[in-house]
């Protein structure tokens, strides 16, 4: 579980893409290869190696930020007001 103000980290793409090639070309062990990258867990190799069996070098690129679609917003919708109206943002 999360503590409160933990910092999440986030991999780049080459980063992931040198542990993998570290488990397929060197054929090192997964504990192994989170030690010499400094990962917290070698359950992130893992994830990594699974990612990359499946969809290839597309599996590890970030898929927590997803661009917000053409023409929508994001977050929860206003409320409407008693008379049916459209709220606005309340701020001025």
């Amino acid at each position: 579980m999360a503590k409160k103000g933990q910092k999440f980290g986030s991999f780049s793409q080459e980063f992931k893409l040198k542990a993998v090639k570290m488990y397929h070309e060197e054929h090192k062990g997964v504990e192994t290869i989170a030690k010499e990258l400094g990962l917290p867990s070698h359950s992130y190799v893992r994830r990594w190696l699974k990612a990359y069996a499946e969809k290839g070098p597309e599996g590890l690129k970030d898929q927590r930020t997803m661009p917000a679609k053409e023409g929508k917003k994001r977050g929860r919708p206003p409320k409407a007001n008693s008379l049916g109206e459209p709220a606005t943002s309340g701020r001025k």
